[in-house]
């Protein structure tokens, strides 16, 4: 008995040896089908799906009994095609849950091979289409099981794309579907160190460690947003001159309040506030303009003389 393969060859269907306008003129002038034993066969490729082959893409229209694919190709041509020479790409909604599960998981493998390679890029592309995917199957769970990595996978991305406002809007939409992710949560206290907001950053990266004790990356994340804290309190100190800063030290007591008068001298019997303080300074620096204007006045008036 021939097989499917020779006969496939029998029809001059071998990309090797023709090019396609050979190739054309031989299937156009077809020979006559050899007569074989007639068998069932049975095409998992439904009929007018869009198909690739050697020979370009096409529509198949039909399979023989002898097991051979029938393809109208787009060049005006038919195809004789064995089954391993087809190669069909279901669209979305020819697919079932569960291809569109292996899809979607096959994607996102890409997009974590994209991501080791550093192609940051076409990993976040590999991840979004993994999500359609996974959001179009009825498979029980998925958001949770892979739609949540995939964002959180994004977000990271995005962090190494120096995305920073990104990478906190992918980290939250992974943390809208898995609140208790610690590795978003991460990303978005990084995202926001980096962007100079350290006290947000700073609340995140402690969610984070206290939802992952033993992280050492999150721990040191968070050591150095309390150090870039500390500076920029320091720095601020210094622009307004502890005037905003400076906590007021009240005694406790009304009777802690009344020794404190004993033993205080008359001049620094008032315990001024931060805003009383900083009116104190712009009175007296008013005072001082008026006074140097005043002078000038004085002076002018002299020559005027």
């Amino acid at each position: 008995m021939t097989d499917s393969a020779s006969i496939s060859r029998l029809y001059g269907l071998s990309a090797k040896y023709q090019s396609k306008s050979e190739t054309a003129s031989s299937l156009l002038h077809a020979m006559a089908p050899i007569p074989i034993k007639t068998v069932s066969f049975k095409c998992s490729i439904p009929t007018g799906a869009s198909v690739t082959t050697p020979y370009g893409v096409g529509v198949l229209e039909k399979v023989n009994t002898n097991g051979l694919l029938v393809v109208g190709l787009n060049w005006n041509a038919k195809a004789y095609l064995s089954p391993e020479d087809v190669i069909w790409k279901k669209k979305l909604f020819e697919m079932s849950s569960k291809e569109k599960l292996d899809a979607g998981i096959h994607h996102k493998n890409q997009g974590a091979g994209k991501f080791m390679a550093g192609e940051f890029q076409e990993a976040i592309r590999s991840y979004e289409v993994a999500m359609i995917y996974f959001r179009q199957s009825a498979e029980p769970g998925l958001l949770k099981t892979y739609v949540a990595p995939c964002l959180q996978n994004v977000s990271m991305c995005k962090l190494k794309l120096l995305d920073y406002h990104g990478c906190i809007a992918s980290a939250n939409d992974s943390l809208s579907i898995v609140p208790d992710n610690y590795k978003a949560i991460f990303f978005v206290g990084k995202a926001k160190r980096l962007l100079g907001e350290f006290k947000s950053a700073q609340f995140e990266l402690h969610k984070a460690a206290t939802l992952s004790p033993s992280n050492l990356e999150i721990r040191n994340e968070l050591a150095l947003t309390k150090v870039e804290l500390e500076k920029r309190l320091e720095a601020e100190k210094n622009l307004f001159g502890g005037l905003l800063l400076e906590p007021v030290k009240r005694p406790a007591s009304s009777q802690a309040f009344s020794d404190h008068l004993k033993r205080t001298k008359t001049d620094d019997l008032v315990v001024a506030t931060p805003v009383e303080k900083v009116t104190k300074s712009w009175n007296i620096l008013i005072a001082v303009i008026a006074t140097s204007a005043l002078a000038a006045a004085l002076v002018w008036t002299m020559k005027k003389k």
